[in-house]
Order: C-alpha cells, then sequence, then structure tokens
C-alpha cells in the first residue's frame, strides 16, 4: 500500500473543525483522487493530539466541544509537535495572531525546515515575510500553498494565474473583507449604526469576537499584499502599506447620505507600485460594489482590459474547502 498523505493540523476552530468533518465525510473520495489522507497530529492553543496511525478525528472533535481543547493539558504544543511528528504537511490554520506573524511564522519556518509542504489559511506569516518563506520553500523544493488566505473558497489566484498564461496584470483592486462589506451592508439595508451591524455580523459568525483587524484595514491589507506577490511578482510586506483605512469612523448618516448619491461605500484594497487600503465611494452598478458577505476582485490587465471575481468569501466551510484544494494539489505533487 502506498504511503499516505501525513497531515498536521495546527489550529482547530471553526475552519479547523470543518476541515475534518470533510475529511471524515470524504474519505472516500479523497483516497480515489490522491491516496490516503492521514491526519497524525492536531494542536490548538492549549493542547494536541497526535498518533502516527492516524487521530481519531471523531474523537478530537468531541473534545473539542466538551473542553476547549483537542487533547490533555500538558500535551506538546504546535512547534513541538511540528518537529516531532513524521508528517509530510502542516496545514497552519491557527488565527493571525500578531502584526510580526507570529506564532504562525515559526510554525511555517519549522515545518519547512523540517522538509513539509505548508497549506496555510493565516495570511498574517504571509503578508509579512512573504519573500522570505516562499524563498525558502523553493529552496527545499518544497510546496507553500495559501488559497485560502484570500477570498475563501473563491479561486483568486487560479482565476489570476489563467489571466496571466498569455497575458499581464499591472494593477488590482478588490473588496477583500467580507465582514466589513457585510456590515456596510447592512447599514444601508436598515440604517443601523456601526455596533449594531457589528453585532449582527458577530451572531452570524461574519465576524470575530475582537473585528478590529477587520474594520481596521489589516485584513484587506494583508490580502492585497499577498495578491500583489504572488500575481504582480512583488516582494511586499504589511509594513509596505502606504495607508490603511478602516470602516471604524463610518456613521450611519454618512451611509445614509452616500445612499442618496446612489452610491456605497466599500473598504477598497489596490495595489500596482505600492499596496494600500482606502475607503471609496463607488457607483451602485461597479462590480466592485457588492453586498452581504461577499469578497470581489478586478485585474487590470495590459492587453485585455478588466477581468472580474467575486462571490460569497467568509465563514468556515468556504475557507475549509479552500484548505482541502490546496491540500488535494498537494496530494496530486506527491503521486507524480
Amino acid at each position: 500500500m502506498a504511503r499516505a498523505l501525513r497531515l498536521i493540523l495546527v489550529g482547530f476552530g471553526t475552519v479547523g473543525q470543518t476541515l475534518a468533518r470533510q475529511l471524515l465525510a470524504r474519505r472516500d473520495e479523497i483516497s480515489r483522487r490522491v491516496g490516503r489522507v492521514l491526519v497524525v497530529g492536531v494542536a490548538d492553543s492549549r493542547s494536541s493530539a497526535s498518533n502516527r496511525e492516524g487521530v481519531d478525528l471523531a474523537k478530537v472533535i468531541r473534545s473539542k466541544k466538551r473542553t476547549g481543547r483537542v487533547g490533555e493539558l500538558g500535551t506538546p504544543e504546535a512547534l513541538e509537535l511540528i518537529r516531532e511528528v513524521d508528517a509530510d504537511v502542516l496545514v497552519e490554520l491557527a488565527s493571525a495572531g500578531g502584526t510580526d506573524g507570529e506564532p504562525g511564522l515559526s510554525r511555517i519556518g519549522r515545518a519547512l525546515n523540517s522538509g513539509m509542504h505548508v497549506v496555510s489559511s493565516n495570511k498574517m506569516p504571509l503578508a509579512v515575510a512573504y519573500a522570505f518563506l516562499m524563498g525558502r520553500a523553493r529552496g527545499r523544493d518544497l510546496a507553500l500553498k495559501y488559497g485560502a488566505c484570500v477570498g475563501g473558497g473563491i479561486p483568486f489566484f487560479e482565476f489570476a494565474d489563467a489571466c496571466t498564461a498569455a497575458d499581464s496584470i499591472r494593477r488590482i483592486d478588490g473588496v477583500l473583507n467580507a465582514t466589513s462589506t457585510y456590515v456596510l451592508t447592512r447599514m444601508e439595508q436598515k440604517g443601523i449604526s456601526m455596533d449594531e451591524a457589528l453585532a449582527e455580523a458577530q451572531g452570524l459568525g461574519y465576524a470575530e469576537t475582537d473585528p478590529s483587524m477587520d474594520i481596521g484595514g489589516v485584513d484587506a491589507a494583508c490580502k492585497i499584499v499577498i495578491l500583489g506577490n504572488h500575481i504582480l511578482g512583488k516582494s511586499f510586506s504589511l509594513k509596505d502599506v502606504k495607508g490603511m483605512d478602516g470602516i471604524a469612523e463610518v456613521t450611519a448618516a454618512r451611509v445614509g447620505a452616500t445612499k442618496t448619491r446612489k452610491k456605497k461605500i466599500r473598504m477598497v484594497a489596490t495595489v500596482d507600485t505600492t499596496p494600500r487600503v482606502s475607503l471609496a465611494e463607488l457607483p451602485q452598478t461597479d462590480p466592485l460594489a457588492v453586498d452581504g458577505p461577499v469578497q470581489a476582485a478586478k485585474f487590470q490587465c495590459v492587453s485585455s482590459g478588466a477581468k472580474f471575481i467575486g462571490g460569497e468569501g467568509a465563514g468556515g466551510l468556504s475557507t475549509s474547502l479552500a484548505v482541502l484544494r490546496d491540500v488535494l494539489a498537494i496530494g496530486d505533487l506527491e503521486r507524480r
């Protein structure tokens, strides 16, 4: 029997648990496509579980729901798990952490040093140290995939790669933070305050308990940095972002006044020679004037003009499917 593709999952919140359920429910389908996929380690912020023959994911999910932990207190933390457990792929699903990229940056670096491929939904390490991490991966002939970092399940990167097969892209504009778009949409539709719309978004799972990175523009800034690096061939980091305008100060009165002019306020991230995030008043017919928990991007191609892609980009299922797509791509590579 061929060796299984062995995964370590770090981060077991909504995305991690949804991915685990996908791996369980679609085990046979996945096996037919890329062979056996085995989760040999799982870590959250407080504990871990590991088994060289495969972790019992159903048991881990139950433990997380019952105790808030994937394993017993005192079990190895994520960095130690990556060092000790024999695996082929680190799946980094933890929350963004600080703007220094930690602790995800150290975990990804250790995995690459250990000869593991990496799949990440944690955008901060890529936004802080994209060139460094990609250089390390390429130098070791390893894959570092990050489709879930931008757009959740929307295939922004694949779409851009198709656009550049016979053309080039000179500028990207995107409405890349679904939380802020949902909040602004509800303010437009209901005439409610920022606080009321944000509470609604949190209740539906579109916003974190601490939404500061979303409404402050940091999340969008991270995403436009990663898009610029991947698509335009740049080496930007978060510190290169020139302007980061969030929506925290947008009032119901301003939203209402903009609506009377048949426009919508949206947080637009842009990259050409520099990355930046700003508030823009877009015509209601603009393809970037999306509503609800939606993300969209416009790629300005040199020869063929503007190309648009968008869709619902929030929630555990959308993001977990993007992670699974990257895992399967690595599985295809390993089978060649």
